[in-house]
């Protein structure tokens, strides 16, 4: 059953070419957005500054699996999400569509 609805996702993905692009395209964007911010965000929380006994302060490291975990995660439930628009798109009743349009 699942190797259907799958089968039907894909169809309608190949079908609907420019939405696809358009999805997987934003979808691409922003992963990177969120890796180029938290890479950011990692640099600027590793060190302070504003102190005046900068050299007595102790730098925090971030481990980078953190960082790729937090990305799988993120990934995993918009790919789920995506996934599951495309499934009820594609098993939706055209009729019924096309009446409340």
């Amino acid at each position: 059953m699942l190797k259907n609805y799958i089968r039907i996702a894909l169809r309608h993905l190949q079908k609907q070419k420019m939405y696809s692009a358009i999805i997987i395209g934003g979808f691409a964007l922003s992963i990177t957005a969120c890796l180029l911010i938290s890479l950011y965000i990692r640099d600027e929380l590793s060190f302070d500054r504003s102190y005046p006994d900068t050299d007595r302060i102790y730098r925090v490291d971030i481990q980078w699996w953190i960082f790729v975990f937090a990305g799988l995660i993120v990934t995993g439930i918009a790919l789920a999400t995506i996934s599951f628009q495309s499934i009820k798109a594609a098993l939706a009743n055209p009729a019924r569509n096309l009446r409340s349009e």
